[in-house]
């Protein structure tokens, strides 16, 4: 393990640092993570007397995602080094340094949409919490620690991680007020639909543009934790 990478697990696991884990990911700007606005997510859909009816989530805000702190294991923190890879594992919620109003669970709120032979029903709102989880993340840090504008930090992977069950992922649909209400509810808590809305947002979360935003407020973090170290 070269020095950066034994200077960054520091940073990582120290609320004091600017490359905090939390504090680090909510630099992301263009999109931003905290909170985090998705596109429409398919939910997938049902037959009700021969017909298909479909159900979407649209207009997402995703708040609680740096409501994290690495992993220990027995003292540990879980990062892994491979090279200039440095792969961790974050749970939730932070109880070290909880970031200031940030949900503790996993929050997405948006408008649910059903639409039935085509016709669209007027979208209500709609609440998802997810309670417990992980993110796993993968980035290349290279550079000089000593001279820290020449440290860059690329993310190429965040992965949330959960427990694809109706205890655990809950969709609120107090504010339904349809026919089909009971087949959305049975629809929205099977554990095969809960998986896909995870592994849907993942997709998102690791578009280009957010792995870049993320890197370059990672990248602005690490300099400035360096600058101590380095003397400046």
């Amino acid at each position: 393990m070269n020095q950066l990478d034994q200077l960054l697990i520091i940073y990582l696991t120290t609320p004091a640092s600017d490359f905090y884990l939390s504090k680090m990911l909510a630099k992301s700007t263009d999109p931003s993570l905290e909170p985090f606005t998705a596109d429409t997510i398919d939910a997938g859909s049902f037959e009700f007397f021969g017909q298909s009816i479909d159900v979407s989530l649209t207009q997402l805000s995703i708040a609680g995602i740096t409501n994290i702190q690495i992993e220990k294991n027995n003292g540990a923190p879980n990062i892994q080094v491979d090279g200039d890879q440095v792969t961790f594992v974050a749970e939730r919620p932070n109880t070290e340094a909880p970031p200031a109003n940030v949900p503790t669970d996993l929050v997405a709120t948006g408008l649910l949409e059903i639409t039935a032979s085509g016709s669209e029903s007027p979208a209500v709102p709609v609440t998802v919490t997810v309670k417990t989880g992980e993110l796993t993340g993968v980035f290349n840090a290279i550079g000089d620690p000593m001279t820290p504008s020449s440290v860059a930090i690329d993310f190429t992977k965040l992965t949330l991680t959960t427990e694809a069950t109706s205890s655990n992922i809950v969709v609120d649909l107090s504010q339904l007020d349809s026919v089909f209400k009971p087949q959305v509810d049975n629809l929205l808590k099977q554990p095969s639909t809960l998986a896909s809305l995870v592994e849907k947002i993942n997709e998102q979360i690791n578009a280009q543009s957010v792995l870049t935003s993320v890197s370059g407020g990672a990248t602005t973090a690490a300099q400035g934790a360096l600058q101590s170290f380095a003397g400046g």
